[in-house]
């Protein structure tokens, strides 16, 4: 428990300085780390279960889909981060599927072909969609929606961890997350939703490139905590299939950094399509 507040902790002071000293440009590096060390630990789990991959050049389609959405306003002579993510996903197919040739007819010809094309699939595709929130809007960055976009999520993992632990006694799906109940799934949203509201309290709702209005301020906290707790089951189905409890030790008391992570990933582009949709 002292472990999680502590890296907690430190996470959240990290999201400030990272959010208001660090320049923009600098982040890039950062997220195309923070993605591939998700997409190594997502290999290491599917090769547990049985589904190799071929690791670098997975890793390689993955940093160039990070890039590319991260220079997505500059890349207007490709047609933009559409476009372009579309010839870096086929060519990394391409290029994945010439490369399986060297090992002949194997029992482990789909499994490799399947856990590489998900290891690219889940954690740099859905991540790059953080780089378009922070980058993609036209003379503004999105620093801010990034920072409320991780702040919403880890209150609903905050609150549904502690609400959970306190009052937990229904199973939610005891098959694939034995410990995640209803009652701290409810205290997921309700932390979500303090968040969303304390946002508001501080910006009145703007986040320099999109406001946040009412009914705007409960429906997306609400839509972030739901898909916060999907992210966590989909990676703990993961975990589940491989046998193993944590992703990595790499996060003191909070496992592998796709324990951190796995919340996210299904916010990030839903959150840049309602935005992009609906806000703005």
């Amino acid at each position: 428990m002292r472990k999680r507040i502590i890296v907690g902790a430190v996470f959240i002071a990290a999201l400030v300085a990272i959010a208001t000293l660090m320049p923009l440009q600098l982040g890039v590096l950062i997220l195309v780390g923070v993605a591939l060390w998700g997409q190594w630990e997502l290999y290491t789990i599917l090769e547990k279960a049985g589904y190799p991959a071929h690791r670098f050049l997975g890793m390689i389609g993955g940093a160039a889909l990070v890039i590319a959405a991260w220079y997505a306003d500059r890349l207007t002579l490709f047609g933009g981060f559409a476009n372009l993510s579309l010839a870096i996903l086929a060519i990394s197919v391409v290029v994945i599927f010439v490369a399986q040739l060297r090992y002949g007819v194997s029992e482990s010809c789909l499994p490799r072909l399947s856990g590489t094309f998900l290891g690219l699939l889940y954690t740099p595709l859905l991540l790059s969609f953080m780089a378009l929130l922070a980058n993609d809007w036209l003379g503004e960055d999105g620093r801010l929606l990034v920072m409320y976009l991780i702040s919403v999520v880890k209150m609903s993992d905050t609150g549904a961890y502690f609400i959970g632990r306190a009052f937990g006694r229904h199973k939610m799906v005891p098959t694939i997350s034995p410990k995640k109940t209803w009652e701290g799934f409810a205290g997921g949203v309700a932390g979500s939703c303090l968040a969303g509201f304390i946002w508001y309290y501080f910006t009145q709702g703007d986040l320099i490139v999109v406001e946040i209005t009412m009914p705007h301020v409960v429906v997306i906290p609400v839509m972030l905590a739901v898909l916060g707790v999907l992210g966590d089951l989909i990676e703990s189905q993961f975990k589940r299939a491989a046998e193993i409890k944590d992703s990595s030790r790499s996060v003191p008391g909070m496992g592998g950094i796709l324990d951190v992570l796995d919340s996210l990933l299904l916010a990030c582009p839903v959150l840049y399509m309602y935005v992009q949709f609906v806000l703005l």
